[in-house]
């Protein structure tokens, strides 16, 4: 997966994967993105291939329903077993900025296509506004800049289900446990949901008057 996140935090993904023909040997593949995410293209062994995806809700809709179906319509069925690249673009505003340096990816979609969750060995790639700092599923590979962009490379140590990652203005810290290392990334100030309530104000006591 690549990744590039715009100051205005547009995301604009490539992810490329390998599909697998089934016993089935379906011609319609169904998978789930997130409503904020709309495919510009799809490629299957290098050709464009066809695809359909759930038309745009207004904002009540994007709360109840966190995904999109995907779905990849095939000319031909796959042959079980046989093992074809498969390419998605996509973009679109999965992440939000709760307060200024707080942002927050949506919770409720994969910003990734998923069919069911399988394990999976990823490999990610992020190119954000070097002013932030983000960290993600895996062990972190590279960090360099280029201009005003940072790029990161993660890698997670064997195949999992999921893979995520979030940014922001970060203080970290760090703890060794045996052959562990804890590592805390925590956002330098509150979102205001989260700030104390003011204390509260009591009212003076009456003075009296004398003459």
């Amino acid at each position: 997966i690549e990744a590039a996140l715009s100051p205005e935090l547009d995301l604009r993904v490539s992810t490329r994967a390998t599909l697998v023909g089934g016993n089935l040997r379906e011609r319609a593949i169904g998978m789930e993105l997130s409503r904020q995410m709309k495919v510009s293209r799809l490629l299957l062994d290098g050709q464009p291939v066809e695809y359909l995806q759930n038309e745009p809700l207004d904002s009540s809709g994007l709360r109840r329903r966190g995904n999109d179906w995907l779905l990849v319509v095939l000319d031909q069925p796959l042959e079980p077993g046989s093992r074809h690249p498969i390419e998605f673009h996509y973009e679109g505003q999965v992440v939000s900025e709760a307060a200024p340096g707080i942002y927050w990816v949506g919770a409720r979609g994969n910003w990734f296509p998923s069919r069911g969750g399988p394990f999976t060995s990823f490999d990610l790639l992020f190119r954000y506004p070097k002013r932030l700092e983000l960290v993600a599923t895996g062990t972190q590979l590279e960090s360099v800049v280029e201009g005003e962009e940072r790029i990161t490379r993660w890698k997670p140590d064997g195949p999992i289900r999921v893979a995520g990652f979030n940014l922001g203005e970060y203080e970290r810290t760090s703890v060794k446990v045996g052959d562990y290392t804890i590592e805390v990334c925590a956002n330098k100030r509150l979102e205001p949901a989260l700030q104390p309530p003011p204390p509260p104000t009591l009212p003076l006591p009456e003075q009296s008057v004398f003459p």
